[in-house]
């Protein structure tokens, strides 16, 4: 018989999808990327953290707040590396609004060279109401 693992902190996490998305990203020197007609998949909340202490031991965990946008679909990454950059996603949430996301994060590619975004502090999220205001 097994048994059912239950992610305790779940409800502390919620994931949407944008489609028709534009990613922009300025770096500090003025370097700048861009790329459209991407699906995207955010996912943000507080994740726990674990961690251990000098001897190795496990230390209590601590519920941290993260957000990551990745390409709809992709398989969670082994390995990811970003650009701190200041960032702008737009287009239309799931739910048929229109959505901008703006902040301060990093942009780099997994290791199977999907583009993915981290944000360490909640970047602003303006939603829209559809076209024809049938919202």
């Amino acid at each position: 018989m097994s048994e059912e693992v239950i992610d305790p902190w779940s409800a502390h996490v919620s994931r949407f999808d944008i489609r028709d998305a534009q990613l922009t990203g300025m770096r500090p020197d003025g370097e700048v990327f861009v790329r459209h007609d991407l699906s995207l998949t955010v996912q943000e909340g507080r994740f726990e953290h674990l961690s251990e202490d000098e001897q190795g031991q496990p230390t209590p965990s601590r519920l941290c707040y993260g957000c990551t946008i990745r390409i709809s679909g992709a398989a969670s990454p082994d390995y990811w590396s970003g650009t701190d950059m200041q960032i702008v996603v737009t287009g239309t949430h799931q739910n048929g609004w229109r959505i901008t996301i703006v902040g301060q994060g990093a942009i780099g590619f997994d290791d199977a060279g999907s583009v993915g975004i981290e944000f360490d502090q909640a970047p602003t999220m303006t939603v829209y109401e559809k076209e024809g205001g049938d919202g």
